[in-house]
């Protein structure tokens, strides 16, 4: 079932003669423990499961990016992840593309042989 929830963490503690907390709430896709796949793969017709163990915060060029963790804690950003129903339909893609190249492929030699 697909996971349209955005979730969010953070903590900003700020200190000089007074001391100041401040939460920032950073929304992200995947929650930890959702089961995903990867998008590189399954546009290569590879459904490849990961399980998101750990998720960072981290400040690149003053934007705050998740950073996703799997079990074997590869580092994947939002980008290199997909649902399930996605990562089908690329398969999918892929594959009929496949079969569309082999009968363009198989009429050719056919159409020279006659």
């Amino acid at each position: 079932m697909p996971n349209f929830l955005y979730s969010s963490s953070g903590l900003i503690k700020l200190s000089s003669c007074f001391t100041t907390d401040r939460n920032i709430f950073i929304p992200y896709k995947y929650v930890e423990g959702s089961i995903l796949y990867l998008r590189s793969k399954a546009t290569k017709g590879i459904l490849e499961k990961i399980t998101i163990r750990n998720v960072k915060i981290i400040l690149d060029r003053n934007v705050y990016t998740p950073i996703y963790y799997d079990s074997y804690n590869w580092a994947y950003n939002e980008n290199e992840l997909c649902i399930e129903s996605d990562a089908f339909a690329l398969a999918e893609s892929f594959y009929k593309n496949k079969i569309y190249e082999i009968d363009n492929y198989i009429n050719s030699i056919c159409s020279r042989v006659n």
